[in-house]
């Protein structure tokens, strides 16, 4: 997304809530709170896009279309990468896989394994480094990758 404000201004306006009030009016909800994740997501207000990503979930969760769910799992995958849960980032990815997988979906899962594989050395690497802290200093420190 390159312009999150703009689309935040339009979710907002007069026109953003008479689709979303449509949007409403035919189950899809979840659609709106994902949405505002993905804003809020892009416009680095963390709490707020986790908050409208836990919304939506459910939704998503409980829809039969592998194919909306495969664009949930890699914005979610795609969010936590960003707040630095690498474990809960590989596990979405891992999803979106599996979805393109069974699904022959290889053009939207393309580029999931290249992102996937990003995250699993990023949490090898902040594992090995907090090992050699412990290691060093001989005690245990919470870190955060």
């Amino acid at each position: 997304m390159d312009q999150p404000q703009k689309a935040l201004e339009y979710f907002n306006s007069p026109s953003g809530q008479a689709l979303k009030d449509f949007l409403q009016n035919f189950g899809f909800s979840g659609a709106i709170d994902q949405a505002y994740a993905v804003i809020y997501s892009e416009l680095n207000k963390l709490d707020s896009a986790r908050y409208y990503f836990t919304k939506a979930s459910p939704f998503f969760e409980k829809n039969p279309n592998e194919t909306t769910k495969l664009g949930y799992y890699a914005q979610l995958g795609a969010f936590y990468k960003k707040t630095g849960e690498l474990d809960k980032a590989i596990e979405q990815y891992l999803k979106v896989k599996d979805i393109a997988d069974r699904t022959g979906q290889l053009e939207s899962g393309k580029e999931r394994p290249s992102t996937l594989t990003r995250c699993i050395t990023e949490q090898v690497i902040f594992s090995r480094q907090a090992c050699t802290i412990i290691s060093i200093t001989g005690t245990k420190t919470v870190l955060k990758p």
